[in-house]
């Protein structure tokens, strides 16, 4: 489809102007994420922008979405803003949905496939958690006075917290067996809920791949 979609989803509120400030770090490593893609009848070229410009679009899902991570995912794909080539278009989008429940919220980043592709898409995922999580140690950091920062381990323990009890460690040890048990029969097949999509697969069998090879071959 020429497009690469990567979705991640939080049960916190991210902190979209922390988020921003990543995604615009990921523009300043990366110079062709801050690029728009100017095309016409042949050919296509990139405009770099000098500076960082994305900005996260916020919207909000309908409340009968039951598995909004999959929902998102085949909306981002079917939304090609690079489709017109009398336009110029950025390469690198960000979208924030938040989701029918109050505890559910995922980011979308939606690429050009000739600035990423999917698997590069991948390793920026990895880069932006990351970036994220440096920024948020920063803001740690600048919240708490430093002489909290230094304190031993066994400092920042509340009083009595420190030690448990023999019966609470044999709670503690039966719920992760019990919580581990329950985690191995999970099913990720979700085969009852709506799906939807404008991508067209074609699947060739054996007698027709050898009937395009062999069409290939001749020409």
């Amino acid at each position: 489809t020429g497009i690469a979609v990567l979705a991640f989803r939080t049960s916190i509120p991210p902190d979209i102007s922390m988020l921003q400030t990543s995604l615009r770090t990921l523009q300043t490593s990366h110079p062709i994420l801050r690029s728009r893609l100017q095309t016409n009848a042949t050919t296509f070229s990139f405009l770099t922008s000098p500076t960082p410009s994305i900005n996260i679009l916020t919207l909000t899902l309908p409340t009968n979405v039951t598995d909004p991570l999959t929902h998102i995912l085949e909306l981002e794909l079917n939304r090609n803003t690079w489709h017109d080539s009398t336009t110029e278009e950025n390469v690198f989008f960000a979208t924030l949905y938040a989701g029918p429940s109050t505890n559910t919220w995922v980011v979308a980043l939606r690429l050009h496939v000739s600035a990423c592709d999917r698997t590069t898409a991948l390793l920026l995922l990895r880069e932006l958690f990351t970036l994220v999580e440096e920024n948020n140690n920063k803001s740690l950091i600048n919240q708490y006075p430093q002489e909290a920062t230094s304190l031993a381990i066994e400092d920042l323990l509340p009083r009595g917290k420190g030690k448990k009890p023999m019966w609470t460690r044999g709670l503690d040890m039966l719920k992760y067996s019990l919580n581990s048990f329950r985690l191995t029969n999970l099913k990720f097949v979700d085969a009852k809920n709506p799906r939807f999509s404008q991508v067209v697969r074609l699947q060739l069998n054996q007698n027709d791949t050898k009937e395009v090879l062999a069409v290939s071959s001749f020409v």
